[in-house]
């Protein structure tokens, strides 16, 4: 079984096909240089060069993966959330057009859950290190630019979330840290290069320390920097 999977919750508009649990074609067409001018991913930018960009992201998905047509494809799968609603508009758009156009099955992807099992695809010698019927019930930390999450997963389908921010997601405590010291968007890879040049002078508080609980907190941190 062949998937062609489409995603553009954000800021980069990508596409992955994927056979059983092989990544045969990952292609990503970054936006970085047009939303850099403005500090942060702008979404009505970020639409368009999703609408620019997603055709010619899909052909290149399918040449890397040596596929003639998108008929020889079986199934088709999208984000569908969470994410930037007019973003994940043109991708969910473009998946349903094409399942019509092609008579194909179309299954709707959870963005956090497809980070919390992208290790199925891990490339490695040991195959049964990366079933997940062998591995549950695992734990799983989700950081990104909106999310900082800790899940437990009892298998597929069926997790809960026994820890989340409860302000701030951890990336964009970063880009926003960066930003206030003036580093170029984004500003997440350069304030964690500059964190292993520094020395330790000052003292930054440990957000729901004393708490008990699995929870996170960076708007205090993010407050003590600045």
């Amino acid at each position: 079984m062949k998937i062609l999977a489409i995603e553009t919750s954000c800021d980069e508009t990508s596409v992955g096909i994927v056979d059983k649990t092989s990544v045969i074609a990952n292609i990503i067409s970054s936006q970085i240089k047009w939303h850099q001018p403005y500090g942060g991913v702008v979404p009505s930018i970020a639409r368009r060069q999703h609408k620019i960009m997603l055709p010619k992201v899909i052909d290149q998905a399918l040449k890397q993966a040596k596929i003639k047509t998108l008929a020889e494809i079986d199934v088709l799968a999208v984000t569908q959330g969470p994410g930037l609603a007019i973003a994940l508009e043109v991708g969910l758009n473009k998946a349903k057009e094409l399942a019509e156009k092609y008579h194909k099955p179309l299954v709707g992807v959870n963005h956090m859950e497809g980070h919390l099992l992208s290790f199925l695809g891990h490339p490695t010698n040991q195959p049964e290190r990366y079933q997940i019927d062998k591995i549950s019930p695992f734990l799983g930390l989700l950081i990104s630019g909106g999310h900082s999450q800790m899940v437990w997963v009892e298998k597929i389908g069926r997790y809960q979330i026994i820890g989340r921010t409860l302000d701030d997601a951890l990336g964009e405590a970063y880009d926003k840290i960066g930003r206030m010291l003036g580093l170029a968007y984004p500003a997440g890879p350069a304030l964690e290069k500059l964190s292993r040049l520094g020395q330790a002078k000052y003292e930054l508080p440990i957000p729901l320390r004393l708490k008990g609980n699995l929870d996170f907190s960076f708007a205090g941190l993010k407050t003590a920097v600045l």
